[in-house]
């Protein structure tokens, strides 16, 4: 099969889990103690949960944050911030966010965007 990477905005990998949790857990590995990480304020309760027990133990920060709202998001990022993490829609809310606005954002600042899209 010929496939195009720009079909995938110009990523160049992807990675199947068995878990949304599981994937989840990976991309946090790639962070070091001391990072921030900025989260919608609706995650689901077992992304919440994985982020606020299991790795701030490991020194991640993250700051929760009304994704939907562009210069909340602004306002949020901080010198130690790596990572805008955004669901949409929410679980179980439903809240959107516009990721075009938010990968672009998070490209001007040097940040890695993380989308789950559960639905």
């Amino acid at each position: 099969m010929n496939f195009n990477s720009k079909l995938i905005h110009d990523g160049i990998a992807g990675f199947a889990f068995t878990s949304g949790l599981a994937a989840l857990s990976t991309v946090l590995m790639l962070f070091k103690s001391s990072a921030h990480i900025l989260i919608s304020d609706n995650v689901y309760g077992g992304t919440f949960r994985v982020v606020d027990k299991v790795f701030v133990n490991l020194g991640i920060t993250y700051t929760q944050v009304d994704t939907s709202d562009l210069e909340a998001v602004k306002d949020a990022i901080t010198p130690e911030t790596k990572a805008i993490f955004i669901e949409t829609p929410t679980n179980p809310l439903m809240k959107l966010t516009d990721f075009s606005t938010i990968s672009k954002l998070a490209k001007l600042r040097g940040l890695l965007t993380v989308v789950d899209n559960t639905f």
